[in-house]
């Protein structure tokens, strides 16, 4: 598996939870309340979303990038924000009700490094 397919994989398993809290804020009527709860719990819709119109354009961003470089540029990217969200608070986004923390980018780099380090295992063997 390529570099840039790792990350993107990463960054698909790391947003899921976040786009499912997004679509809740967005639900605004009871009946569609209703609905996107449905969609929103069996994860359908978020990795829908993720899939047709996030994909694409982390693929066309990615593409621009070395595919040696992937690792430690999506790692120092990730410290940076770590960094930032760590002087200057959570990065949030209001119109959907979504605050990303310190936390939620560790999680994020959690995830890039066992990933990156599972394949690179699958690599030696």
């Amino acid at each position: 598996m390529k570099n840039s397919e790792i990350l993107i994989n990463s960054i698909s398993e790391w947003s899921t939870p976040i786009i499912q809290k997004a679509m809740q804020g967005l639900s605004g009527n009871d009946m569609m309340f209703s609905i996107v709860q449905n969609l929103i719990s069996t994860e359908w819709l978020s990795k829908s979303i993720m899939n047709y119109l996030g994909l694409p354009f982390l693929k066309q961003m990615i593409e621009k990038i070395p595919e040696d470089s992937i690792p430690d540029f999506c790692m120092n990217l990730i410290d940076g924000m770590i960094d930032k969200r760590t002087k200057d608070g959570k990065l949030a986004i209001p119109a959907i009700g979504i605050a990303l923390n310190t936390d939620a980018f560790r999680e994020l780099k959690e995830i890039c490094e066992s990933n990156f380090s599972l394949y690179r295992e699958d690599k030696k063997e």
